[in-house]
């Protein structure tokens, strides 16, 4: 982060400033250590909500270390999530470096994409945290330049307005998982269809060749 560690670790425990920063996410309510949020995320035409809660289990500010606990459900009961999540911050000559550590347990059909692809786009929307967070304090860390962006993060809804628990207004977006999953799908299944293409293209080309 581009910061100094005291500015980057008051923002990383400024929740519903975390909330603004995370694709398709809101928070709903803040008090104290525990937390309740939403994330509204689409697959093709349909539109899912899930809600969850969460809490801090451990805070240490004069080492720089949290961890926190969450879950949530889709509202129409097709899946559920458990997270935990560890953070440590150190200093650097240029700002402070984050490291996370997330064990994440997932049920409903998110989890039939399997493990590679989750990775895959967990790790692209933590880039497009790191990014949106980085500029609001003062810089770009350069994860995502030139990308434009999440391809998943829904502009043409437009931000719809909402209120934090301290009434801070809140840009609520969609997350277009479909996009998202893309170029995750494509990563996973390019090589076997390179290989099929390949044998397809040789045999066409051995049926074309006139004969000796």
């Amino acid at each position: 982060m581009p910061a100094k560690i005291d500015e980057t670790w008051a923002a990383l425990n400024d929740l519903e400033r975390v909330a603004l920063c995370f694709p398709g996410a809101s928070m709903d309510s803040v008090e104290g250590d525990t937390f309740a949020g939403t994330v509204r995320l689409k697959v093709g035409p349909i539109v899912m909500r899930y809600v969850g809660s969460g809490a801090f289990a451990s805070r240490d500010a004069e080492n720089y270390r949290a961890s926190v606990v969450a879950k949530g459900r889709d509202r129409s009961g097709n899946g559920t999530a458990n997270v935990n999540v560890a953070m440590s911050l150190a200093p650097q000559p240029d700002g402070t470096e984050v490291e996370v550590v997330t064990d994440l347990a997932i049920s409903g059909r998110a989890a039939q994409f399997g493990s590679s692809v989750i990775t895959e786009v967990s790790d692209r929307l933590l880039l497009e945290f790191v990014d949106r967070l980085s500029e609001q304090l003062g810089g770009h860390s350069g994860s995502n330049a030139g990308s434009g962006g999440v391809a998943g993060a829904d502009a043409t809804q437009g931000p719809e307005p909402g209120t934090g628990s301290a009434g801070r207004a809140q840009s609520v977006e969609t997350l277009d998982f479909g996009k998202l999953l893309g170029p995750a799908l494509a990563k996973r299944f390019a090589p076997p269809a390179a290989v099929v293409l390949l044998l397809i293209g040789v045999f066409l080309w051995t049926r074309r060749r006139p004969a000796a």
